[in-house]
């Protein structure tokens, strides 16, 4: 399997983006990409950078936002940019650009739960039922066409704390369900 993207950079922090960057890596021999990842905001306890040296992966921390749109603005191959707990809003200039396709992970269904602290706002507003969502990026927040959404139980207990069951499913989403559904999406988009 082949791609039209010569490049994937995956940006973000955290765990389910360490995730993201450990099945992009796997990936990369089947679709003949380069692969480099972007910390915007350094985290004391991120796996992202220990990821990238046990596997290779190009490392590059850019905590300035002007110094990060001028890094992306130069980019000139056809480039999948993967954002994962990447509070980084992308200019409209690169979004639309031909050669850039960006696609999100929002930790909360979409259109319902748009922007930062979403689980926050779940929790806040009692809700039953929390989610996923991975997204296309256009100019506004949370805004682009939905890929695919994943919704989980809240799983809250009584006295307010999450039993874990919520992130489990969505770990397991992540793994299995976003590829197995998005693997026509994938093959449609990395075809060009």
């Amino acid at each position: 399997m082949r791609t039209d993207f010569g490049k994937v950079v995956v940006i973000g922090y955290g765990k389910a983006t360490g995730e993201i960057l450990k099945y992009t890596d796997v990936r990369r021999t089947d679709y003949g990409y380069e692969l480099e990842f972007i910390e915007h905001e350094p985290h004391a306890l991120g796996v992202t950078r220990q990821i990238c040296e046990e596997r290779g992966i190009p490392f590059a921390s850019m905590p300035d936002k002007r110094a990060l749109g001028a890094y992306l603005a130069e980019i000139q191959e056809k480039t999948l940019i993967v954002s994962a707990s990447n509070n980084f809003l992308f200019p409209a200039a690169l979004v639309e650009r031909e050669n850039i396709t960006i696609i999100n992970f929002h930790n909360a269904l979409l259109p319902e739960y748009p922007g930062r602290n979403a689980p926050s706002w779940v929790i806040y507003r009692g809700e039953e039922r929390t989610g996923i969502t991975w997204h296309y990026v256009t100019a506004g927040v949370d805004e682009g066409g939905i890929i695919i959404q994943k919704s989980c139980d809240e799983s809250l207990r009584t006295d307010g704390s999450v039993d874990g069951s919520g992130v489990r499913g969505i770990l397991r989403v992540l793994r299995f369900r976003f590829a197995e559904k998005c693997r026509s999406e994938a093959a449609e988009v990395f075809a060009g």
